[in-house]
């Protein structure tokens, strides 16, 4: 029974990735170290390896300036992060189509008052999955949490940079409870290291490490 309510919960997760971002079976690589594969596969556009690759700082300089909208910036992470997970498999919930929506109405924001919402205006945050987000599920790691309702409001950090202006679009794999050395559990599986697959990448906060290493969250 466990073992349906997981492949329930797998495929929801991965419906929500773009058909048109995901890697074929033949262009994956067997690597071992794949921490440079996005940047040189050519699977990225130039402004959206730009963008990823950018610091924190630069990103919200440059949507203060309006040289990259608040959409443009979460769609270049959401596009990194899909190919991050089919390498590595740090992501447990993804919630793309919200964090589009949340992009438009700050980017609406400012066409229409001049001024940013907040500090973090625009820029994109990842969260392990022990943080509840209002409206998207929390499992951490844990098959009985699985058939859990989404979470009724954000917990308290989640609603301070929310407050000022972050946008949000995954949350990352944990081990069981979120508490172990290594990232894995019996929902999500096991997130690998980007610098040897050989390895799993390390916990409680394994699937954010991996994500981060591979430039799919600034």
């Amino acid at each position: 029974m466990y073992k349906d309510n997981v492949e329930k919960k797998i495929n929801e997760r991965d419906l929500q990735f773009p058909n048109e971002w995901l890697i074929s079976s033949d262009r994956l690589p067997k690597d071992h170290d794949i921490s440079q594969f996005i940047q040189s596969s050519k699977l990225l556009s130039v402004v959206e390896v730009e963008i990823t690759e950018s610091t924190s700082l630069h990103i919200l300089s440059s949507i203060k300036s309006q040289k990259w909208s608040a959409l443009q910036v979460i769609t270049a992470f959401a596009h990194r992060a899909t190919i991050a997970n089919q390498l590595v498999n740090p992501l447990s919930e993804v919630f793309f189509d919200d964090a589009f929506d949340q992009a438009k109405e700050l980017d609406q924001f400012l066409q229409e008052t001049g001024k940013l919402k907040g500090k973090l205006h625009g820029l994109p945050i990842s969260f392990k999955d022990e943080f509840n987000i209002k409206g998207q599920h929390s499992t951490i790691g844990l098959v009985s949490f699985i058939s859990n309702p989404p979470a009724s409001q954000d917990s308290p950090i989640v609603k301070i940079l929310r407050d000022e202006g972050a946008v949000f679009y995954v949350k990352t794999n944990v081990p069981i409870g979120a508490f172990n050395i290594v990232t894995f559990n019996n929902v999500f599986g096991k997130t690998l290291n980007p610098f040897n697959r050989c390895l799993a990448s390390g916990g409680s906060s394994g699937g954010e490490a991996a994500l981060v290493a591979m430039k799919g969250s600034p």
